[in-house]
């Protein structure tokens, strides 16, 4: 019996799901050693792709997969606009060239084959509700008088809404060949936004350790 495609897009994105969770600057959050000029251009790059997603969801919205897909209350894009705003980033600058090409790569999946959305919605909205109120309270320990709405999600139950996209996957009107797509559209989508969370520290590395104390005296 085949899996289901909410069971299909846990399993086969692991892999890269994990991997983008360890890129770069994530990595350096965790580890507390994250910059604040690293964390303003993510938002901005953030700000776009989130920006130019839901944008797309939203046009594409009477495509019969498209349609099952209308969560506003996910949507990330007032979150990151008071981001940017408290973070002193300017939203409409151009973002990082890995942004562009994920946009891009949105964009042709929206004209292509708005199905295909499936997979950008399922890497960037129904994954990232697992791990929300951790990034929350570490941005906020981080970057002292900065906020995080982007991880906000306000009066949405994460495990009810879990549920309820679960569900929604496996009703999307798909045949085996398009799931197939949209499972591999996901993987890219982890792929991408793994180039992106990596970008910020390439282009504000972290500064030189601290050199080694001298010996004590006697």
């Amino acid at each position: 019996m085949p899996l289901d495609l909410a069971t299909r897009l846990r399993n086969e994105t692991a892999s890269a799901q994990q991997r983008a969770e360890k890129a770069g600057f994530l990595t350096r959050l965790a580890e507390r050693t994250a910059s604040r000029a690293a964390y303003r251009a993510l938002l901005l790059d953030l700000a776009a792709i989130y920006g130019a997603l839901e944008t797309e969801l939203e046009t594409r919205a009477e495509h019969p997969v498209v349609a099952k897909l209308q969560f506003p209350e996910l949507w990330r894009s007032e979150g990151l606009a008071a981001d940017c705003k408290a973070f002193e980033v300017d939203p409409t600058a151009p973002p990082s060239e890995p942004a562009a090409r994920y946009i891009a790569r949105i964009r042709q999946a929206a004209e292509g084959d708005p199905s295909l959305l499936a997979g950008h919605f399922y890497a960037r909205h129904a994954s990232g509700l697992v791990t929300t109120q951790i990034l929350k309270r570490a941005i906020e320990s981080v970057f002292a008088g900065g906020t995080a709405d982007f991880y906000d999600y306000g009066d949405v139950n994460i495990s009810v809404m879990r549920n309820t996209l679960r569900m929604r996957f496996n009703e999307l009107p798909l045949t085996p060949a398009q799931a197939g797509d949209v499972v591999k559209e996901a993987i890219l989508s982890f792929e991408l936004g793994a180039a992106v969370f990596e970008a910020p520290e390439k282009a504000t590395p972290p500064p030189p350790p601290a050199p080694p104390a001298p010996p004590a005296a006697g």
